[in-house]
């Protein structure tokens, strides 16, 4: 819990449960809540209508998208309150309403620059992957001079992505790259063999990406 936030003419430290944390600087990320009509559904662990990949409810007659759905993962339910993952929720479901058969690939990606430190985020961190029920691993690798930080959830068993995190510079460069791996399940195998566009952008014959998987592959098979 966050008791306050003090410095003169910027942010200097933060204080939580009576202890003070120097800092540089602060972000605040309003929560959202959603604000759902009396449905006959299920409703998820954050209030919003549990939804599968089809954007249908429970109740085979209502579709549910944006701020007012949780999508279905492991034994719970995340929500999905981005702007983009909203417009292909609500094309989705515009879809299937009509008639079709669309299908949902979501990674929950955002990719922005704070303070000057590039940060880029796809799927679910370890903590959120626990707790809708998955055997998750998590495995962080120091990137080399000028290469950004990463880390990698994903299954223990499978091996399949459930989430990745990058940090530092080309971190932005590799915001498509993580989303498109995450959202179509690959496993570290696929992403430990992968060619990328990226490498211009890094001195190395291999993504960043590319090499953390390599090594998790390596620690999950000892």
């Amino acid at each position: 819990p966050l008791d306050a936030i003090v410095g003169l003419d910027r942010v200097e430290a933060v204080m939580s449960a009576g202890e003070v944390h120097p800092c540089d600087g602060a972000v605040i990320l309003p929560r959202s809540l959603p604000c759902l009509p009396s449905v006959d559904c299920t409703k998820g662990d954050h209030g919003g209508a549990v939804v599968d990949d089809s954007m249908r409810t429970t109740s085979p007659v209502v579709f549910a998208a944006g701020d007012c759905a949780e999508i279905r993962c492991g034994s719970g339910s995340l929500p999905s309150r981005f702007h983009s993952s909203s417009l292909a929720m609500g094309e989705i479901a515009g879809v299937n309403a009509a008639g079709g058969a669309a299908r949902a690939s979501m990674s929950r990606c955002l990719a922005l620059d704070l303070f000057g430190v590039e940060v880029c985020v796809a799927g679910l961190d370890a903590d959120g992957a626990r707790s809708a029920g998955l055997d998750a691993v998590e495995f962080n690798a120091l990137g080399e001079k000028g290469e950004p930080d990463a880390s990698l959830v994903y299954d223990r068993v499978t091996l399949r992505l459930y989430g990745v995190q990058l940090a530092g510079r080309g971190a932005l460069a590799l915001s498509d790259y993580i989303s498109l791996a995450v959202a179509s399940g690959a496993s570290l195998g696929d992403l430990a063999y992968q060619e990328s566009p990226y490498l211009p952008s890094f001195n190395r014959d291999r993504s960043p990406i590319s090499l953390t998987a390599g090594r998790a592959l390596a620690r999950a098979r000892e």
